[in-house]
């Protein structure tokens, strides 16, 4: 059977080294799927949301190369399941995107997650044991982090119109979306999704595939069609 590993390595910041990831999915590859093709993709980013360019690429490059090679076996090395990211609700809806279209994905430091060869009922069990478990204790972090971020704002002063500002004297908040804003690799797939390049794919599929939520696809699109 024709098969495509796919290796996925993320930091978190530029400055950060990547090598301890590569050489891990290297040797894991190398003794478990000695004679497979491989391609890499990196990311140096934050992992708040899956927003990242060769993250996106991976997708959209699987996608291609299952249309063209509808038998192949497909699988995703990574290093850590936080390689994914570190919102566990987001890094769940993705692991069952993959699962869903066939996609095995295998964890170097966990393989009782590794995908590949099990059963539908197997897949259900690693998802529903898994990642509830991790989804509490993000969750946990996730109001505690809520919280400092509660206190910080407290902290800060206002100006005459009742606005925070920051030590810099700027005002804080979220800065308004325009169509400078949209990320160009949005703009780009946009088009080709318009023209049909995706078939039938459905909004919500192009959103899930682009890594962005229902809400952010809808105010992009409207702003890219000038309504």
């Amino acid at each position: 059977m024709e098969r495509l590993v796919v290796k996925y390595h993320r930091v978190s910041s530029v400055g950060q080294s990547i090598e301890r990831q590569r050489i891990a999915t290297d040797e894991y590859i190398a003794n478990k799927y000695p004679n497979a093709m491989c391609k890499t993709y990196e990311d140096k980013l934050s992992g708040k949301d899956f927003n990242r360019k060769e993250y996106k690429q991976m997708k959209l490059d699987i996608l291609e190369y299952k249309a063209e090679h509808p038998n192949a076996e497909i699988i995703i090395v990574v290093k850590e399941l936080d390689r994914f990211g570190r919102n566990m609700q987001m890094i769940k809806e993705e692991w069952q995107y993959w699962n869903k279209i066939n996609v095995a994905i295998n964890i170097v430091d966990n393989e009782m997650l590794n995908t590949n060869g099990k059963s539908d009922l197997e897949k259900d069990l690693i998802s529903n044991i898994v990642f509830e478990l991790l989804s509490y204790m993000a969750e946990k972090e996730r109001l505690k982090n809520n919280r400092r971020q509660r206190e910080g704002y407290d902290a800060l002063e206002r100006n005459e119109e009742g606005k925070l500002i920051g030590k810099n004297g700027e005002v804080v908040g979220r800065k308004k979306t325009t169509i400078d804003t949209i990320p160009n690799d949005f703009k780009k797939e946009y088009e080709k999704f318009k023209k049909g390049h995706y078939g039938k794919m459905t909004n919500l599929k192009f959103a899930e595939m682009m890594g962005i939520k229902k809400t952010t696809f809808y105010k992009y699109a409207k702003i890219l069609e000038g309504k």
